[in-house]
């Protein structure tokens, strides 16, 4: 069991070598597990966390804590005692090594692997960070990938689920990749998904969800993308079933370009008596095209009052300069309940639709 107090342990691997995990991770007692190296974090076969805190992941050189505590896992020497919680990751940039991507790659398709307790926080933050495969899991707690460059300062804010990452120090940031694997806050009221890199891609039947199950307020899925942000094959949701309380789940989208393909589709949703929330996209340019490889999913952006449904559903606004709605994509504000459907908003300066309908 850990100390009385301890709420937070730092732990670093100064070698050369990344880290495998390939069995249970955790610690006894309620402390967040932070795990830094540099040179890389593989996930595999097995990996699992066995905590009642949060954990955070991480390929940054050092973390720090106020203006003078650093531990460094590139340079351990320089380290000092940290009295006082973490406040901020920093990347120093490393022109003789190569830098470690965060990988996780279970065996087993969308098998629940990384999962923390109720309330908690998963965080993953490196330069390129890869979820291919396996679920990530956290009941009404919060879920973070972040995929920065060299020379970056990710400040850590404390929130009510320990941390949220604040990149509003980073001017540059690298890729993250999301293939065939599921991202999952829902509980009794849903928590909070952040995803923030430079390319974002979300494929292969990935779902990235919020769900609120109770009368409980709902979090958000925010995702951001510096330069594009793909969805392919997969989804990105946020549903509501009984009234709930606010706010109630929303999605926000912000990248330069977004692109919606073979049945992609970001949505929100009621199936029940509860109103869904709010789907906002910010992008230079949208492109919707295509449906799902057996013809059963439309690539789109949509908010939903499903069958039996009596709640109302949320807005969509979309602010863009060019939207293309090509074979079968669409946008839709859909009523197949009996609840009232939410308003779409489209402020373009370009539309093009080219074998769809927008509704």
């Amino acid at each position: 069991m850990n100390p009385a107090g301890i709420e937070n342990i730092l732990t670093r691997i100064t070698g050369n070598n990344s880290s495998n995990i390939l069995g249970k991770l955790g610690v006894l007692g309620e402390a967040n597990l932070f795990l830094v190296n540099p040179n890389g974090i593989f996930f595999g076969p097995n990996a699992s966390l066995a905590l009642r805190g949060s954990f955070i992941a991480t390929t940054v050189n050092e973390i720090r804590s106020g203006e003078n505590g650093v531990f460094s896992a590139a340079h351990p020497g320089n380290s000092n005692l940290l009295s006082v919680e973490p406040s901020a990751l920093f990347f120093n940039q490393l022109a003789t090594q190569a830098r470690g991507n965060i990988v996780n790659q279970p065996t087993y398709e969308k098998v629940v692997g990384l999962q923390v307790s109720e309330g908690e926080t998963i965080e993953f933050v490196g330069i390129n960070v890869v979820i291919d495969g396996g679920k990530m899991v956290t009941k009404q707690g919060r879920i973070e990938l972040g995929s920065v460059g060299d020379s970056s300062l990710v400040r850590l804010d404390n929130t009510e689920n320990n941390y949220a990452l604040n990149y509003s120090e980073v001017e540059n940031f690298e890729n993250i990749q999301i293939n065939n694997a599921v991202v999952d806050v829902s509980g009794k009221g849903s928590g909070d998904i952040s995803i923030q890199g430079r390319g974002v891609s979300v494929t292969e039947g990935t779902t990235v969800i919020a769900n609120t199950l109770a009368a409980q307020p709902g979090g958000s899925i925010s995702l951001n993308a510096a330069e594009l942000l793909e969805i392919n094959g997969s989804f990105v949701d946020a549903d509501v079933s009984v009234d709930a309380p606010l706010p109630v789940a929303t999605v926000t989208v912000n990248t330069p370009h977004l692109t919606l393909t073979n049945g992609g589709q970001i949505s929100t949703a009621t199936f029940g008596a509860g109103a869904s929330g709010e789907l906002k996209v910010n992008a230079n340019q949208i492109e919707v095209i295509g449906v799902s490889a057996d013809g059963l999913n439309l690539s789109g952006l949509f908010t939903d009052v499903l069958n039996g449904a009596t709640g109302t559903g949320g807005d969509i606004i979309i602010n863009t300069q060019t939207l293309k709605l090509w074979n079968g994509g669409q946008l839709g504000a859909n009523v197949f309940g009996a609840g009232q459907g939410g308003n779409l908003t489209v402020n373009a300066r370009e539309i093009e639709a080219i074998g769809t309908i927008a509704f």
